[in-house]
């Protein structure tokens, strides 16, 4: 967790607060994958959802998040760690005040009901939030289209294991995915 603030002495991005997700949260003892939500000092209009903007996952890389059984999701620190797919979320260390001890020993010793978790408060609160994150998703998009044939835009969109296909797809995805939650899943 030491390595989160590397990026504001780059000049960069700084990792505001870090969030476990996903079978950390649950009382299950088999844990797969480590699901983690980093909360970012970038506008939301930089860290659309399931995008991978090239100065984050540089962060990425130096913390070694790819050869762990690792995922990870950027969100603007604007925006709550939850959305459709993260259904819930515990804060386990800030920018301000480092680890959060309390939590991190609820986690390690299973004690799952005394966390402090962060969740839509209803669905109305996440319907507003995914609406939000949908017309977001939808400019990246278009911006990803219109830029996609672009020298320069695929030179910027090309490196640390990510290539213009990608970020399209990546692109698409989001705002599908956002798209069908509204539409089907949030009442």
């Amino acid at each position: 967790m030491a390595g989160l603030g590397r990026g504001s002495i780059w000049g960069g991005p700084a990792v505001q607060r870090l969030y476990v997700t996903g079978m950390l949260l649950t009382d299950t003892n088999v844990v797969d994958r480590i699901e983690l939500v980093l909360q970012v000092d970038q506008p939301a209009a930089a860290v659309p959802w399931l995008s991978a903007p090239r100065h984050l996952e540089a962060l990425a890389g130096t913390l070694r998040f790819a050869e762990s059984p690792i995922d990870w999701f950027w969100r603007p620190a604007e925006w709550p760690p939850w959305n459709h797919r993260i259904t819930s979320a515990a804060s386990v260390w800030t920018a301000g005040t480092g680890r959060e001890v309390t939590q991190l020993a609820a986690m390690s010793d299973a004690r799952v009901g005394e966390l402090t978790i962060d969740a839509p408060p209803n669905s109305a609160a996440l319907r507003a939030q995914l609406e939000i994150e949908r017309a977001i998703a939808r400019a990246h998009l278009a911006e990803v289209v219109a830029n996609y044939h672009d020298r320069d835009w695929r030179r910027d969109h090309r490196g640390g294991g990510h290539y213009p296909d990608g970020h399209l797809w990546r692109a698409g995805a989001a705002f599908l995915e956002l798209d069908d939650a509204l539409t089907q899943h949030v009442t």
